[in-house]
Order: C-alpha cells, then structure tokens, then sequence
C-alpha cells in the first residue's frame, strides 16, 4: 500500500540519481505525505546540489514558480470563506469598495485590461475561464481573448489582476495575508512570498508538504476539488485547434479525447478524476531553471511535490508520480500542451524550442529584464509575466541567477552591480529581494551590499522600504524581514 511507505521507501534514491545526471539535473527536493492527522510528518527524498553549489537538504529552499497559484488560491477561499470577499463579486467593484474605504489601490496590470473587469469574479479567475491572455508585454493593452466563462485558458495575467484587488480590498500586503492564512498556521517556517502571487513563493519541499495536507484536511474548502464534467479540457482551444490539423508535425502532441474528459480545473489546482471516481489536484511550476510539480489525491490523503533547480527538472516527474500519486491524465496533458521533454536524447532542445512556440510564444531571450519602465496607467513598474510558459513572471527568472552572477564577479573581480546591469537587473529599481536577503544572511558581502543599494533606492516608491532598510542595518535582521 504506497499510503503507509515513505518517500524513499518508494522511490529508490540511487534510480532518481541516474535519472539525475543523465538529464543534466543539479539537484532536487521532494516531500511526500500519506495523511492529515498531525503526527503524518512529510517524510523527503533530496539529491544532487543546490545553485549556490552546496548539497540540497530537506532545509533547502528553491524557487516555486507557478506552484505559487495554489498557494495563493488558498488565500482567497480562506477570505471568501471568513466573508471577507465575495468569490462572485466583479473586480471593478472591489476596486471601487476599497477606494470608498480609503484603501491604498495599486493595480497596474488591472488597468492594462481594454474594457475593465466588470466580467471577471475571482471565481472565474481561480477557475481560469477569463479569456485573460496567459501572459502580457511591458504595458501592452490587455484584450480578452474569448467571453468570460465560456472556455478555459490558463492566465497569469489574471492572477496578477485578483492580487491587486484582493490586496486593495483588505489592506493587507500579500506577504502578511500568507503569513495569516498559510504560513504560520501550517508551520511553514522556511517560506515566504515576495511581490507577485503567481510565481515569487519561495519554500522547502517539506513546507510545501504541508500546505497540501493542511489543505486536504480543511473539509469546509472541499468545494475547490469539485470535478466539472461539462468543463473539461475539452473546452481548452489549444485542444480543439489541435484536433482540426492532421498532419506529422504536430502528431505527437495530440491528446486522446478520453484524457481531455479526465481532466479539469478546480479553484486554483488541475483537477485529475482518477478511474475509481477519486479526484487527484495537482499544479505544475515552470520558470528559468526551475521545474516543480505537485499533486494530492483527496481520496487517499497522498501528496507529493518536488522542486528542481533545472530546466529539465520535469524528466523525474513520470519516475516520481508512478510510484507516489500516479498522475497519468494530468500530465500527458501537461507535457503535451506546454511540450515538456520527458526524453532527453540528442536534439532535445530543438524540441524544447517546440514548447514554447506551442503556447504561442518566441524562445526566451538570453538576458531577460526584471523590471520595465511604468505606463501611464500606473504609479511603479511592471514585472513581466514570463512569455513562454504558465507559470512565472520575469522577476522569478533573475532571482535564480543573481547568485551564480555574484559568483561570476567575485570571481573574475568584477563590479557586481554593473554586471547585474549589463545582464538587465538594475538594483536601483528592484523590489524582489528574497535572493539577495537570503545571501546576504548567508554571508555573502556583495549581496549585502547589493541589498543596501535596493532598499535605499526602494524609497519614495513602496511603503515596504522603511522595513528593509531597518533590516539593511544589521544582516542580522535580514532573516527575519518580511514585506509587510
């Protein structure tokens, strides 16, 4: 019975290390749960080492890209269900509600969207049925791409615009509502969350765990996992233009009708209906060297979740669902939409390339920006929404690569800043600081110096600069900073 197994009772640790290295995998963490009560402890599986080159232990905390949206999802309901918000209420009236409250509004991207968001509900954002782009440029116009809740299409850009009306109606920073909802009441000692719901969670494999069991356990959000069959993944119009075009190139990433009828979307997590009738949720994370997976069957009380600092990082996930949550449905139609490589033989990357055009979008440039220059429309800049996947924006991408940039400068006796400058990170405008807080903790000068410059030229554009500035006097304190 794999309910009553450990993690590395299941997957056999030296198997997963081949596996590793073969597809070029520096290292990975994962936490498996087999119930709810509270002496369930997530037993853990980690290998290989982590990107500042030190080995990866259950301790270690990686980026979790869209496994974000789950986490934030959860929020939500926890609000809807307190009455604090209405899930049906249109987005245009909380913003105006929390403007009448004399509420700080700050929504930039909600006022990129042509027409408003009189339409769209957080029901139907968590649901994914906004007709929403999955992601947007700069400060483009933001056009609905079908009527709201008529079909189904993935939108991180939907995301963003409910962050900003939920924070608006509240009052409250998305750091502090997590720390309330998710964090301390779930133990999640080693996570945090930084400016962008859809992608800046940072946590631990075992955190993360208990996020999903914590989740299962609270009977009163079962709602979330209702299976719609009038909505499945039939209603996707990825898979139906894909059915109108017979020919060899695209073959491969057909997908059966019986699996589209298998598959759906609840509130904030795909949805699995397994063949005894049980659900499995499930969400997958997707950003520049970083894949993640996770998925709970609500039957059995089973979770897993693991978290990779690689772009071939989804290569373990048939090795690991098999024989934790088996997985098959949601993830034939995961790696077939987005073109996730399960097979890394010789021309890979070229088939890689595939993916991202299939969800419409160019390969990814060599040096993305974190940050672009604020529109009209709003008083701060911009994050980028990743614009080849589902998953994160462009701030996650650069947290992953500032350390191995501090690296490169320590080492070559480079200044870091204008290395950082040249690679489009400019510190001056930054306010994704959980790399450099984490670094500098760690005991890196250069990130503490580099956190220093970002605090003091935070003023004058977030109400968050006075906390880290504080933090900036002591690294002592930066541990313990949080965004609120």
């Amino acid at each position: 019975m794999i309910g009553s197994k450990t993690l590395s009772e299941l997957v056999q640790k030296e198997e997963l290390e081949t596996l590793r290295k073969q597809v070029g995998i520096p290292g990975i963490s994962a936490a498996y749960i087999n119930g709810i009560n509270d002496d369930d402890i997530p037993s853990t599986l980690v290998d290989g080492i982590s990107n500042s080159g030190s080995e990866v232990t259950d301790k270690s905390v990686f980026g979790a890209a869209s496994l974000s949206k789950p986490v934030f999802a959860y929020i939500v309901l926890k609000l809807a269900q307190e009455g604090k918000i209405n899930l049906d209420q249109n987005l245009d009236e909380m913003f105006n509600t929390a403007i009448s409250r004399g509420h700080e509004v700050i929504n930039p991207w909600s006022n990129l969207v042509v027409g408003g968001l009189k339409d769209i509900t957080a029901r139907m954002i968590l649901l994914h049925r906004t007709g929403l782009p999955i992601t947007a440029k700069n400060d483009e116009a933001l056009n609905f791409e079908f009527e709201p809740g008529t079909q189904y299409g993935y939108s991180g850009v939907a995301i963003q615009c409910l962050q900003e009306a939920i924070e608006a109606y509240t009052n409250k920073s998305l750091e502090d509502l997590a720390q309330e909802y998710v964090f301390d009441p779930f133990h999640m000692n080693n996570s945090s969350f930084d400016r962008v719901a859809a992608n800046s969670l940072q946590t631990t494999a075992s955190d993360y765990a208990r996020f999903m069991q914590g989740w299962m356990k609270d009977e009163s959000l079962k709602d979330a996992f209702e299976f719609d069959p009038n909505f499945t993944m039939k209603r996707d119009p990825w898979a139906t233009q894909l059915e109108k075009i017979k020919n060899d190139e695209i073959e491969q990433k057909v997908i059966e009708n019986e699996t589209l009828d298998n598959v759906a979307w609840g509130l904030g997590v795909g949805l699995q209906r397994n063949a005894n009738g049980s659900v499995t949720a499930f969400h997958s994370g997707d950003s520049t060297n970083c894949r993640a997976l996770m998925a709970f069957n609500l039957s059995t009380k089973t979770g897993v979740v693991f978290f990779t600092n690689s772009d071939n990082g989804l290569a373990l996930a048939d090795k690991i669902m098999s024989q934790t949550v088996p997985l098959e449905d949601g993830s034939n139609y995961l790696f077939r939409k987005y073109g996730f490589e399960r097979d890394f033989k010789d021309g890979w990357q070229e088939r890689e390339r595939s993916r991202f055009e299939n969800i419409g979008h160019a390969f990814p440039p060599n040096k993305p920006r974190l940050e672009v220059s604020a529109s009209s429309h709003t008083p701060r800049s911009l994050p980028i929404l990743s614009s080849f996947s589902p998953s994160t924006s462009r701030s996650s991408d650069i947290v992953s690569s500032i350390e191995q940039l501090l690296i490169r400068a320590n080492n070559m006796g480079l200044d870091p800043q204008k290395l950082l400058r040249n690679e489009g990170i400019n510190i001056e405008q930054m306010d994704n600081f959980s790399e450099l807080q984490r670094l500098a903790q760690d005991g890196n000068k250069m990130a503490y110096d580099l956190y220093k410059v970002a605090a003091e030229n935070m003023q004058g554009r977030s109400r968050l600069a006075s906390k880290h500035l504080d933090a900036a006097k002591n690294p002592l304190q930066i541990k313990n900073t949080k965004d609120k």
